[in-house]
């Protein structure tokens, strides 16, 4: 069972990208009807919230990154070692990270 979550993570966002740009585009193509009028918008855009509709791609983003993350072959890692600065902090050996405060000097003007 490999992990690459590059992979995912890119694939996930391109899918969740994709599926959110169509559902706004259809519903500024197809706006609501007026009182009385016959409702014939697509049944994603008439019968489902906009709420509704941002969980199931939530749920299918998550899915998507799920499947891709372990389909995917594993990356080497010696290129992957800096993702994280604990990771980097912790192959150099450093255990704490030195902060110098930023000193400000007022100097006079003539």
């Amino acid at each position: 069972m490999c992990l690459s979550l590059l992979q995912g993570a890119f694939w996930g966002l391109m899918v969740g990208l994709s599926v959110g740009v169509v559902r706004m585009i259809l519903d500024f193509v197809y706006p609501e009807p007026g009182c009385g009028e016959v409702d014939d918008r697509p049944l994603v855009v008439a019968r489902i919230h906009y709420m509704y509709f941002a969980l199931m791609l939530c749920v299918l983003t998550g899915i998507t990154v799920v499947t891709i993350s372990y389909a995917g072959k594993r990356p080497d890692p010696s290129k992957v070692w800096i993702y994280t600065l604990y990771h980097k902090l912790l192959i150099e050996g450093t255990e704490t990270v030195q902060v110098t405060p930023l000193r400000r000097t007022l100097t006079s003007s003539p």
